[in-house]
């Protein structure tokens, strides 16, 4: 049910079981309860994939820099970014409410921009078929890490690169600082 934002999300989780499609009213009101939740709450289930931590610190020490753009609610991310103790290594963060959400470009092209990074020069690193999506759309090298999508459809979205891990995108990172 996840990756496509936390409208879709509510929308989804309440037709689960072949219910009718709820109307925007209650939509509305499940998801303003859902984010009240979510902002007192931001780092309950969430984890970060074996190796982000690992991949950020090396890319930081390299100087490459790294930014996060989620189809989640930018407050709930700041404040799971920071929980997580990543947000130091991160210096562009993009969530919904700055645009449209991925598979969109519009959110990579904003942030490389901003990074004053040319987008053939950005490697788009996704678990979900909407990341890789909004990769390619801004014409990045796309890389897809297995996670919470459908592995199907993750491979069905046609990543440049598949690996099995983050801890292997080290390896990819490595060879190209020393290449």
């Amino acid at each position: 049910m996840v990756g496509d934002g936390a409208r879709v999300l509510v929308t989804r989780a309440l037709s689960v079981s072949g219910a009718p499609i709820p109307s925007d009213a209650l939509v509305d009101d499940v998801l303003a309860s859902f984010k009240a939740y979510y902002l007192a709450h931001p780092c309950v289930h969430s984890v970060l994939l074996p190796g982000a931590r690992e991949v950020l610190d090396e890319a930081h020490a390299e100087g490459l820099p790294c930014a996060l753009v989620t189809n989640k609610p930018r407050d709930v991310t700041l404040l799971l970014i920071e929980a997580l103790g990543i947000a130091p290594r991160l210096v562009e963060v993009w969530g919904a409410g700055d645009g449209p959400l991925k598979p969109a470009p519009d959110s990579v092209l904003s942030v490389l921009s901003r990074l004053g990074v040319a987008a053939a020069d950005a490697w788009m690193i996704g678990d979900g078929p909407q990341d890789i999506g909004a990769g390619k759309a801004a014409g990045c090298y796309t890389v897809a890490v297995p996670g919470i999508a459908e592995h199907d459809r993750l491979l069905a979205s046609g990543p440049d690169l598949v690996l099995a891990s983050l801890h292997d995108l080290r390896a990819e990172l490595r060879r190209l600082t020393l290449a």
